[in-house]
């Protein structure tokens, strides 16, 4: 005779089908409350208020509740790794990245998302990490660079603003260009 999953749990646990059942309800009720848009607001408001710094790069109203859990989730993990006694957990990303030229200046972006890229050529890469596929987007597009200085490009955030975005100046000796994207969401 086959074994259900429930018999194989309830009987090394010495547990009757009204435990189990209490439990399910119990757990159904965690699930339910994690549903609510409302448990997310008070959960990131309280994890703002205790870490600092990280904030929402929005109004909350215009996320959803799955954005709102992945982005406590995230940031949790990083409290967790970084405050608490547990082994560092690093995520692998691969991209895309033809080696036709060098690259020259390379900047990971304060949580992990975007790596920015300066080549030789004076072209200017943003690898969206989170993406399924890493590919660079050519974002300043290409100066021919012979025998001069490769360029350089330097990023801010302005934490202030309502919606996160980072702001990129790209300058050789061909001039300079600047240009902002959003941190989080799809451009």
């Amino acid at each position: 005779m086959g074994c259900s999953l429930l018999s194989w749990c309830i009987h090394p646990l010495m547990m009757n089908e009204f435990i189990v059942v209490d439990f399910f309800q119990t757990c159904r009720s965690f699930y339910d409350a994690t549903r609510s848009r409302q448990f997310w607001f008070q959960f990131i408001e309280s994890f703002e208020s205790m870490c600092g710094g990280s904030k929402m790069d929005g109004p909350l109203g215009r996320f959803t509740v799955l954005d709102l859990e992945r982005w406590v989730i995230r940031r949790l993990r990083a409290y967790e790794s970084w405050f608490l006694d547990s082994p560092l957990a690093f995520r692998v990303r691969q991209f895309q990245y033809s080696p036709k030229e060098e690259i020259f200046q390379a900047e990971l972006l304060p949580g992990g998302r975007w790596l920015l890229a300066t080549t030789t050529r004076g072209q200017f890469f943003a690898y969206d990490l989170d993406s399924p596929r890493a590919e660079p987007q050519l974002d300043f597009g290409e100066h021919n660079n012979e025998d001069e200085e490769p360029p350089f490009f330097s990023t801010w955030i302005d934490p202030s603003r309502e919606v996160l975005s980072f702001c990129a100046v790209v300058w050789g000796w061909w001039g300079s260009v600047a240009g902002e994207r959003p941190m989080m969401g799809r451009h």
